[in-house]
């Protein structure tokens, strides 16, 4: 099962793992978030932003995320707890999520 990350901006991929069929989904994101970190550091840039998939939906990923600062946003199942938080939010708090110099996402 393949695992890729990329870099929006330059529409590169850096970082890529072909795992085995009997590993997690769920396993590694921390890893290969932490690997592109490096990366961008090294070349003088900052991760701010991160946009995964429902695999990446985990405590670990969220947590090391979070407590970077990095805005993000992983899609999860809607399944019945997730739908009552969110019909939680009210709705001024809804905000666009924009790209920088490019509007609304």
């Amino acid at each position: 099962m393949p695992m890729m990350a990329a870099f929006y901006e330059t529409e590169v991929f850096v970082d890529d793992e072909f795992r085995e069929g009997n590993i997690s989904p769920h396993a590694g994101h921390v890893e290969v978030y932490r690997r592109g970190q490096a990366l961008a550091e090294s070349v003088g840039k900052t991760v701010t932003r991160v946009r995964a998939d429902s695999a990446s939906y985990n405590a670990e990923l969220i947590n090391a995320l979070t407590a970077d600062g990095v805005q993000w946003t992983i899609t999860a199942d809607k399944n019945s707890a997730v739908m009552e938080l969110i019909h939680r939010i009210d709705e001024k708090d809804w905000v666009p999520v924009t790209r920088s110099g490019s509007g609304e996402a």
